[in-house]
């Protein structure tokens, strides 16, 4: 059974690969107005990148380690790949005037050193992927699984998810009409403190809410299946990681 986190990350990584295509088919639609539209596709793209690079970490300390060596190995073998190909003509290493014997001889040398580093980097790589992973998560934990499952099969009216309890910030979960309601209430108690700002307001907004009045938000959704609950991790974490880390 996949944990949140890896729902999180495979919904995330969808989202990713949804944005690199809608920016391949702007990009073709050189003189219309899709083409302009690319820019705040790339901004959003490299937004869930950040984000992925973060769950990421949180499931694998090493992640970041083992994604430098993985840039190393990819650019070693982009070399190799080239000196192959154009031989003498690679690059200005090799003087016009030198004899051919020379150039070879320089070639074989350059290689030999790109192929050991290579054979280091991969090792390395391996070592890493052979450590056991330490989580200081427990990914295992499916409490919100189980209590939006009560929810939705209505053994529970309603429950909150408090998100900050020193300010007094949570979101309030109720079932009605075969739609999961989620409110944020007292909106303006906390903008009036500055617990939260008029900015993240407006996101919470591009991410589903709506402001019904001057101090709730809401968000609705359709249950009809697993999907539509993994669409509200989903939004969890989107709360978390887009609207209130700070980047």
């Amino acid at each position: 059974m996949e944990n949140d986190l890896d729902i999180c990350i495979a919904l995330y990584e969808h989202e990713k690969s949804q944005l690199e295509s809608m920016i391949q088919e702007c990009l073709i639609d050189v003189e219309g107005p899709d083409y302009l539209s690319a820019h705040y596709h790339q901004q959003a793209l490299f937004k869930t990148n950040r984000i992925l690079d973060k769950l990421y970490k949180i499931k694998d300390p090493l992640y970041s380690q083992k994604k430098s060596i993985q840039r190393q190995i990819s650019i070693i073998e982009t070399r190799i790949e080239e000196l192959k190909k154009n031989g003498s003509n690679y690059k200005s290493h090799i003087k016009i005037r030198d004899s051919e014997e020379v150039k070879q001889k320089w070639l074989n040398q350059y290689l030999n050193i790109l192929n050991q580093n290579l054979n280091d980097l991969i090792k390395k790589l391996d070592q890493l992927h052979k450590q056991p992973i330490e989580n200081t998560l427990n990914l295992e934990n499916q409490v919100l699984t189980n209590i939006l499952d009560d929810l939705t099969a209505k053994r529970i009216s309603q429950f909150k998810l408090i998100l900050n309890r020193s300010i007094n910030f949570y979101l309030q979960f109720f079932y009605k009409k075969n739609h999961v309601n989620i409110i944020i209430p007292n909106i303006k108690f906390m903008l009036k403190n500055h617990h939260i700002w008029k900015s993240q307001i407006e996101h919470f907004q591009k991410i589903g809410f709506i402001q019904v009045n001057s101090n709730r938000l809401l968000y609705t959704l359709k249950i009809s299946n697993i999907e539509n609950l993994n669409k509200i991790k989903l939004l969890l974490t989107k709360i978390i990681y887009e609207v209130f880390v700070d980047d």
